[in-house]
């Protein structure tokens, strides 16, 4: 169900135990050439709204909010509100960005709440694959619209200079910062990668588990 559809007395009646929030985020920005820059916002709402559909009064679901504001305003109030269980679907790998510590930070401070976070990627099972791929090849499947196959390129790739002391980065990144060569990408394996990532979703919330923010995967 979703947050935004509910009316003040249906609100006060979701349960605050059992309920799991489900946050999508995701940035306008650019994901290379051949994508729109808000390719990322239908991409998590595409996953999660799939696991709307099966779960029901089990997930309640917030608008998609960028980066910059998760977990923001509206998290505190959830919390305010007594709700204890969260995931939070990322369109892109974070790379310890600023969500993900701030969900640390707020895990540290309320042990009593289970925080959840994953990309696409790692709910679709990606492993190395690269997430330009994976991105691309799911919008060709969901939405091909938002891809324009004739920019599709790899040239623009450019190794990452050696930065001692800082996270694991991907060895190439683009010219704007996101890594990886869509130019494998296809329909039938954004079919694959998308089924796999919802199927992942809708079966860690209902069993009201995950990747939890501390051991989350990093490549």
């Amino acid at each position: 169900m979703k947050l935004a559809d509910q009316t003040p007395d249906s609100f006060e009646s979701v349960d605050r135990d059992a309920t799991v929030v489900t946050v999508p985020i995701a940035g306008v920005r650019s994901f290379g050439a051949h994508l729109t820059l808000g390719a990322g916002l239908g991409l998590v709402d595409a996953v999660v709204g799939r696991a709307d559909e099966e779960l029901g009064s089990q997930i309640l679901v917030t608008p998609v909010l960028p980066h910059s504001a998760a977990p923001g305003e509206l998290f505190h109030h959830l919390v305010h509100e007594g709700f204890r269980r969260f995931f939070f679907v990322l369109d892109s790998q974070p790379f310890g960005g600023v969500a993900v510590a701030a969900l640390a930070k707020i895990k540290l401070a309320n042990p009593n709440l289970s925080l959840a976070v994953a990309s696409v990627s790692q709910l679709a099972g990606a492993g190395d694959m690269d997430e330009s791929l994976v991105l691309t090849s799911i919008l060709l499947y969901i939405a091909p619209d938002e891809v324009d196959g004739r920019l599709l390129r790899a040239d623009a790739l450019a190794p990452v200079p050696p930065m001692p002391f800082l996270i694991s980065l991907p060895d190439e990144l683009s010219a704007d910062g996101f890594p990886g060569d869509p130019t494998g990408s296809s329909i039938e394996g954004g079919r694959e990668l998308f089924e796999r990532a919802c199927q992942t979703l809708t079966e860690q919330i209902r069993s009201q588990a995950g990747p939890y923010v501390f051991t989350e995967s990093r490549k």
